[in-house]
């Protein structure tokens, strides 16, 4: 089976639903640190968030199983992550910048806000 760029796009979701809740979780912890008046309704509104984007990230999961794509490693480099994968028996290497990770998550954060 060769090993098609749906598949590859999979991996690169995989990768933009880590960082995103890497994201989510990295601003609930930095929010408990300042006196917000609506602490409740932010810390309420991002566990949904986060609850949504981990269901999201389980499904490329299951996806990725399907193709018969196992994640390795993601690692965090100087301006990129790097992503290796296993498909059959060839290691596979992606690397992905972090600007374009960041854009990702900004539109997943703003596609879901319309879900709130």
């Amino acid at each position: 089976m060769i090993f098609t760029t749906t598949g590859q796009q999979l991996v690169h979701q995989h990768v933009v639903y880590e960082v995103f809740l890497f994201t989510i979780q990295s601003d609930q912890r930095k929010m408990t640190r300042f006196p917000l008046k609506l602490r409740d309704v932010y810390h309420g509104w991002l566990k949904r968030l986060e609850e949504h984007a981990f269901q999201q990230k389980v499904r490329v999961e299951q996806e990725l199983e399907q193709c018969g794509v196992r994640i390795l490693a993601t690692r965090p480099k100087l301006g990129y992550r790097e992503v290796r994968y296993l498909h059959q028996d060839d290691t596979h290497t992606d690397k992905l910048l972090n600007e374009w990770l960041k854009k990702e998550c900004e539109q997943l954060f703003c596609s879901y806000t319309s879900l709130m």
